[in-house]
């Protein structure tokens, strides 16, 4: 009788533990995703992280493998070490201008009117640095009707064009003006000749927006509006034929900046 009762005891444990598994099993295959996306995952998970920075995959649909922990500088890349900062001694410097535009190509800078820094008067040139030489000089002269501060300001691909879009007309708070130039520029180096040719206007005043050339396009983002106070979103663009003179298509609008951009924001093409 006892050999009886230890035998249903037996065969009720080993019952009780079948069932409490299966429903283990269960519970456990109702919390995972559908078969599909679970053979993906799995599948996923035995490829090797990828390398490349920025690349969605099947198991990494937002691109995040492969990426530096973010450091106190944000980077999610390496950087390679610049070195210290060097002092460009010049004894041609010219004077001291303040809110003047500038752009750059290649070891040239073109530093574009400005105050003269009492800002009770501006300046009509064109300056331009040789950072190997350490040379300065004067090469070009901005027209009559042009904004002398508070341009647009950036460089063909070939360095042979630099645009001035919209900016202020004068000193102080004067107004300003969507007259728009370009400039191009012959000759060797340091003997440029320059020869100017107008642009669309830009569709409304600017004071300081961010100007940049990717491929064929002239691109000029934010700035303030023509009040001086309110930051603009707009994303202006103007074709470029491939030699850099600007298409007679004249400016389109593409989508508004995030937040919008105040006067003299930074801007900056990557592998453009």
């Amino acid at each position: 009788m006892r050999q009886h009762k230890g035998s249903n005891v037996a065969l009720v444990a080993l019952i009780s533990l079948v069932v409490g598994a299966s429903y283990h099993r269960l519970w456990r295959l109702a919390k995972q995703p559908t078969t599909t996306q679970w053979v993906t995952h799995a599948r996923a998970k035995a490829r090797p992280a990828p390398r490349t920075f920025g690349h969605p995959t099947a198991g990494d649909p937002r691109g995040r493998a492969g990426r530096a922990p973010l450091s106190h500088s944000g980077t999610r890349r390496r950087i390679k070490e610049l070195g210290a900062w060097e002092t460009v001694a010049s004894a041609s410097r010219p004077y001291e201008f303040c809110e003047s535009s500038k752009a750059t190509y290649k070891d040239l800078i073109y530093v574009v009117g400005g105050f003269l820094c009492d800002f009770n008067r501006v300046t009509d040139k064109i300056q331009m640095l040789n950072t190997t030489s350490g040379v300065w000089k004067t090469v070009a002269y901005l027209p009559a009707t042009a904004a002398k501060t508070h341009h647009g300001a950036a460089v063909s691909r070939d360095g042979t064009w630099l645009y001035l879009v919209s900016g202020q007309l004068g000193p102080g708070c004067t107004l300003g003006t969507a007259e728009s130039w370009a400039v191009r520029f012959v000759g060797r180096r340091q003997t440029k000749k320059a020869v100017w040719v107008r642009l669309p206007d830009l569709p409304e005043v600017r004071y300081a927006p961010s100007a940049f050339v990717d491929g064929n396009t002239l691109h000029v983002i934010g700035g303030a509006g023509p009040n001086r106070r309110d930051p603009r979103p707009d994303h202006y663009v103007l074709p470029l034929n491939p030699s850099g003179r600007p298409s007679k298509s004249g400016w389109f609008r593409l989508g508004a900046v995030p937040g919008g951009g105040a006067d003299s924001a930074g801007a900056a093409v990557v592998r453009g």
